[in-house]
Protein backbone atom coordinates (compact mmCIF):
# COMPACT_ATOMS: atom_id res chain seq x y z
CA UNK A 1 0.00 0.00 0.00
CA UNK A 2 1.07 3.39 -0.85
CA UNK A 3 1.37 6.34 1.52
CA UNK A 4 0.14 9.81 1.12
CA UNK A 5 0.10 12.75 3.14
CA UNK A 6 -3.10 13.63 2.71
CA UNK A 7 -5.16 10.64 3.79
CA UNK A 8 -5.23 8.60 6.70
CA UNK A 9 -3.47 5.10 4.95
CA UNK A 10 -4.19 2.18 6.76
CA UNK A 11 -1.86 -1.14 6.30
CA UNK A 12 -3.97 -3.58 5.94
CA UNK A 13 -8.13 -3.73 7.19
CA UNK A 14 -7.38 -5.88 9.59
CA UNK A 15 -5.91 -3.42 12.17
CA UNK A 16 -9.40 -1.61 11.81
CA UNK A 17 -11.16 -1.94 15.64
CA UNK A 18 -14.66 -0.81 14.51
CA UNK A 19 -17.18 -2.01 12.11
CA UNK A 20 -16.52 -0.21 8.74
CA UNK A 21 -17.75 -1.05 4.98
CA UNK A 22 -15.88 -0.24 2.27
CA UNK A 23 -15.57 0.32 -1.26
CA UNK A 24 -13.43 -0.40 -3.93
CA UNK A 25 -12.70 1.15 -7.08
CA UNK A 26 -10.00 3.22 -9.62
CA UNK A 27 -11.86 6.75 -9.51
CA UNK A 28 -10.24 8.13 -12.29
CA UNK A 29 -12.15 11.62 -11.75
CA UNK A 30 -13.92 11.66 -9.07
CA UNK A 31 -16.86 12.53 -11.61
CA UNK A 32 -20.40 13.33 -10.17
CA UNK A 33 -21.28 9.60 -11.33
CA UNK A 34 -18.52 8.72 -8.84
CA UNK A 35 -19.50 10.99 -6.50
CA UNK A 36 -23.37 9.75 -6.61
CA UNK A 37 -21.99 6.21 -5.98
CA UNK A 38 -19.66 7.35 -2.86
CA UNK A 39 -22.49 9.08 -1.10
CA UNK A 40 -24.55 6.33 -1.28
CA UNK A 41 -22.11 3.87 -0.06
CA UNK A 42 -21.92 6.86 3.06
CA UNK A 43 -25.53 6.57 3.67
CA UNK A 44 -25.22 3.03 3.80
CA UNK A 45 -22.63 2.86 6.11
CA UNK A 46 -24.23 5.66 7.95
CA UNK A 47 -27.18 4.04 8.60
CA UNK A 48 -25.59 0.63 10.00
CA UNK A 49 -22.70 3.05 11.55
CA UNK A 50 -19.82 1.94 10.04
CA UNK A 51 -16.72 3.84 9.30
CA UNK A 52 -16.30 4.03 5.87
CA UNK A 53 -13.16 3.25 3.82
CA UNK A 54 -12.39 3.94 0.10
CA UNK A 55 -9.81 0.91 -1.59
CA UNK A 56 -8.28 2.51 -5.07
CA UNK A 57 -4.94 1.40 -7.44
CA UNK A 58 -2.45 3.64 -8.07
CA UNK A 59 -1.72 3.26 -11.05
CA UNK A 60 -4.78 2.83 -12.31
CA UNK A 61 -4.74 -0.38 -13.90
CA UNK A 62 -5.26 0.41 -17.67
CA UNK A 63 -2.06 2.71 -17.32
CA UNK A 64 -0.07 -0.75 -15.78
CA UNK A 65 -0.98 -2.26 -19.15
CA UNK A 66 -0.62 1.24 -21.29
CA UNK A 67 2.10 3.18 -19.70
CA UNK A 68 3.13 5.41 -22.68
CA UNK A 69 -0.80 6.39 -22.73
CA UNK A 70 -1.28 10.40 -22.06
CA UNK A 71 -4.61 11.67 -20.88
CA UNK A 72 -6.21 8.77 -20.00
CA UNK A 73 -7.22 9.50 -16.33
CA UNK A 74 -9.27 12.97 -15.64
CA UNK A 75 -7.26 13.73 -12.83
CA UNK A 76 -4.17 12.88 -10.99
CA UNK A 77 -4.12 10.58 -7.86
CA UNK A 78 -3.64 13.61 -5.79
CA UNK A 79 -6.10 15.15 -6.96
CA UNK A 80 -8.18 12.46 -6.63
CA UNK A 81 -7.89 12.37 -2.69
CA UNK A 82 -8.68 15.83 -2.48
CA UNK A 83 -11.69 15.38 -4.00
CA UNK A 84 -12.17 12.34 -2.11
CA UNK A 85 -11.44 13.86 1.09
CA UNK A 86 -13.58 16.86 -0.01
CA UNK A 87 -16.96 14.02 -0.16
CA UNK A 88 -16.24 12.88 3.26
CA UNK A 89 -13.25 10.65 3.42
CA UNK A 90 -10.46 10.33 5.10
CA UNK A 91 -9.57 7.01 5.07
CA UNK A 92 -8.24 5.64 1.85
CA UNK A 93 -6.16 2.73 1.27
CA UNK A 94 -4.29 3.01 -2.02
CA UNK A 95 -3.15 -0.57 -3.55
CA UNK A 96 0.15 -0.34 -5.62
CA UNK A 97 -1.21 -1.94 -9.08
CA UNK A 98 2.11 -3.69 -10.01
CA UNK A 99 2.90 -7.18 -11.24
CA UNK A 100 2.09 -9.01 -7.94
CA UNK A 101 -1.77 -7.67 -7.89
CA UNK A 102 -2.07 -7.92 -11.99
CA UNK A 103 -1.76 -11.48 -11.45
CA UNK A 104 -3.77 -12.62 -8.74
CA UNK A 105 -7.01 -14.29 -9.42
CA UNK A 106 -10.43 -12.19 -7.73
CA UNK A 107 -10.92 -15.24 -4.83
CA UNK A 108 -7.10 -14.83 -3.51
CA UNK A 109 -7.09 -10.87 -3.77
CA UNK A 110 -10.71 -10.82 -1.71
CA UNK A 111 -8.87 -13.12 0.62
CA UNK A 112 -5.55 -11.78 1.08
CA UNK A 113 -6.60 -8.14 1.21
CA UNK A 114 -10.25 -7.73 1.91
CA UNK A 115 -11.89 -10.93 4.11
CA UNK A 116 -9.80 -11.11 6.72
CA UNK A 117 -11.06 -8.13 8.51
CA UNK A 118 -12.76 -9.07 11.18
CA UNK A 119 -14.27 -5.92 11.38
CA UNK A 120 -15.35 -5.73 7.89
CA UNK A 121 -19.39 -5.53 7.84
CA UNK A 122 -19.94 -3.94 4.07
CA UNK A 123 -18.59 -4.29 0.83
CA UNK A 124 -19.58 -1.44 -2.01
CA UNK A 125 -19.29 -2.18 -5.30
CA UNK A 126 -20.00 -0.13 -8.79
CA UNK A 127 -22.44 -1.70 -11.26
CA UNK A 128 -19.78 -2.49 -13.52
CA UNK A 129 -17.01 -3.56 -11.02
CA UNK A 130 -14.75 -6.91 -12.49
CA UNK A 131 -11.77 -7.76 -9.95
CA UNK A 132 -8.75 -9.89 -10.20
CA UNK A 133 -7.03 -11.47 -13.43
CA UNK A 134 -9.73 -13.28 -15.02
CA UNK A 135 -11.65 -10.07 -14.74
CA UNK A 136 -14.06 -12.41 -12.67
CA UNK A 137 -17.90 -10.30 -11.52
CA UNK A 138 -16.54 -10.17 -7.88
CA UNK A 139 -20.33 -9.34 -6.79
CA UNK A 140 -21.20 -13.27 -7.19
CA UNK A 141 -18.38 -14.25 -5.63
Amino acid sequence: MKKTPTSDILKTLSDINTPFGIVIGNFDGVHLGHLEHLQNFRVECHKSSLKPIIITFDPHPFLFFHPKKKGFLIDSMSVRIEKLKKAGFSEIIILVFDKYLQEMDSKTFLNKHILDAKQLRLIYLGHDFKLGKGKENSKEL
